[in-house]
């Protein structure tokens, strides 16, 4: 059986991962800004493996994937984040030119 290849968005500390790797899916990358919860899904799964950082950043090139994963923050719609300096709610417009791109 062929896994099934993914890229996970806010990938926070990686719970969207655990579930889908039991289901035999494969992670080739992930997007994730957090540095507390970037130390933390190193601990958990491969320390080595790709974090592509700001997903509003997209990279030149990205690898094979069959699915975009997204686990979007809560923030992205609350009325705190309106000080911040990049708002998540660039997020969803994000993932648009993520799979428009790829």
């Amino acid at each position: 059986m062929k896994k099934i290849k993914y890229i996970d968005v806010c990938s926070g500390i990686g719970i969207t991962r655990l579930s889908l790797e039991r289901n035999h899916w494969e992670c080739v990358g992930r997007f994730e800004t957090d540095l507390v919860a970037e130390e933390i899904y190193k601990s958990l799964y491969n320390p080595k493996e790709r974090n592509f950082g700001d997903v509003t950043r997209l990279p030149l090139s990205l690898p094979e994937f069959d699915v975009l994963v997204a686990s979007i923050p809560g923030s992205t719609f609350s009325r705190i984040n309106r000080n911040t300096s990049r708002p998540d709610s660039s997020i969803p417009f994000a993932l648009v030119e993520l799979l428009y791109r790829y």
